[in-house]
């Protein structure tokens, strides 16, 4: 049963995070402003901040930093694993078609090994990302 959890270790494993964090800036740059001054009179000064305010929305928004957060954690606990267990956390999120008796076979462990790798590295970034 596949988790949120698993859909954040797919996403990395398959490269997808530097191409959803360039969507979210994307869909940040397109302006919606609209001049919401209906009356009369004349604006005094005013000065235009395009760049400024498209910064701002950039460090505000949640969902952005929700997704670089998460690519930065994943990375960062990936690289302290061992090699062995970094081989069986690859072959799981990169191809999710991989049973676990061929991940198991591969590196010379059992199933129950693997599963429990899998597990420990879930529960790791679970407690980062709450």
């Amino acid at each position: 049963m596949a988790d949120k959890y698993d859909k954040m270790l797919e996403n990395y494993f398959l490269g997808n995070y530097p191409n959803l964090i360039q969507i979210r800036i994307l869909e940040l740059s397109v302006s919606n402003n609209t001049d919401e001054n209906v009356g009369g009179g004349k604006a005094q000064f005013k000065y235009d901040k395009t760049i400024e305010n498209k910064l701002a929305r950039y460090e505000q928004d949640e969902q952005l930093a929700e997704l670089k957060s998460q690519e930065f954690l994943i990375k960062t606990w990936f690289t302290v694993l061992c090699p062995e267990r970094q081989q069986v956390i690859r072959d799981r999120y990169r191809n999710r078609h991989t049973s676990w008796k061929q991940i198991a076979t591969a590196g010379n462990i059992t199933e129950r090994t693997a599963r429990k790798w899998r597990d420990d590295f879930k529960d790791v970034i679970k407690e980062w990302i709450k």
